[in-house]
């Protein structure tokens, strides 16, 4: 008879903590939003149309601004093309092996929010003393 008890007591815990567990799961669903909001702030634009600001806190390349926030080799402080800055994703594996063995040092243009005055350049992939591949 107590086997049958326990059995019964061990039965009535494991549906009493699944439906506990169904419970908090549905509660943190329902607060949960259902379309996230960005976590970064909200870009300003330059008379051209363009974004720009940091890219910090994007959670993928389609959050970036058109021009994103960087420091130039020489300390100014202003904005790289993020086309220029991001290579083009690869079509396969053997392209990112591709990519990835050909991948050299190169510098692209600092420019001012106005997109068009160009104040510095930015180093991609060059240690100090690197010998960089000009756009």
């Amino acid at each position: 008879m107590n086997k049958k008890i326990s059995v019964t007591v061990a039965a009535a815990a494991v549906v009493v903590s699944a439906s506990v567990g169904f419970i908090a799961t549905q509660a943190l669903a329902d607060t949960a939003p259902s379309d996230p909001q960005p976590t970064h702030a909200p870009y300003k634009h330059n008379q051209a149309g363009e974004s720009y600001g940091s890219d910090v806190g994007i959670r993928s390349l389609s959050e970036e601004p058109t021009l994103i926030a960087a420091i130039g080799v020489h300390g100014k402080h202003g904005y790289v093309r993020s086309n220029e800055l991001n290579l083009p994703s690869p079509k396969s594996p053997e392209d990112a092996v591709r990519q990835m063995k050909n991948q050299s040092a190169r510098s692209i243009d600092v420019y001012e929010a106005d997109s068009k005055t160009v104040i510095d350049t930015f180093l991609i992939g060059a240690p100090d003393g690197a010998s960089v591949v000009s756009k």
